[in-house]
């Protein structure tokens, strides 16, 4: 997707790459987020399972939220990478996922304090590739009209779920 020689132009790109996936949203029937689910499913079949069990934790409306980021998510790599999108095995998305609550469990101790948005930017933001896309999560996350009524340890979740996505998403990018 990128090289670091040319980083600012790249960000920017992603973020507007982003910004109209996220666009796009509101304008999709339901016909067209069936069909993006089914894709999902077919395509990602680990990882529809495990993000439509991690939506069932949430209220109807908080779970149409969660769900509408990994649409987003997809859409993203689906719509924006020059390659296929590899799918995401159970083992990687495993091992990304324990490396990232290991980190932030490590941050949480360290700050000995609730886990702000500073702490959320610091935990998401750490690959170029991946920024716009955790900026979107980390907004919708704490934004009080989207997940904002979430618990601290519920948002920790799922920042790391999707922050987990995106690592495997942009791994399989460079293999």
């Amino acid at each position: 997707m990128s090289n670091n020689n040319n980083t600012s132009a790249t960000n920017s790109d992603i973020t507007v790459e982003v910004i109209q996936v996220l666009l796009r949203i509101p304008q999709m029937d339901e016909g067209y987020l069936r069909e993006v689910v089914n894709e999902i499913q077919k395509n990602q079949p680990f990882v529809f399972t495990y993000f439509m069990k991690m939506s069932l934790k949430y209220s109807d409306g908080q779970a149409d939220e969660f769900l509408k980021l990994l649409m987003i998510v997809w859409d993203y790599y689906k719509s924006y990478t020059s390659s296929s999108v590899v799918e995401i095995k159970e083992r990687d998305f495993m091992d990304y996922l324990t490396r990232n609550t290991e980190m932030l469990s490590y941050l949480s101790k360290k700050e000995q304090s609730h886990f702000s948005m500073e702490d959320a930017m610091k935990f998401g933001l750490t690959n170029d590739h991946s920024k716009s896309l955790m900026s979107i999560i980390l907004l919708t996350a704490f934004a009080p009209m989207h997940l904002g009524t979430l618990a601290l340890d519920q948002k920790k979740i799922m920042l790391n779920n999707f922050k987990t996505l995106i690592q495997c998403f942009d791994r399989n990018l460079e293999v």
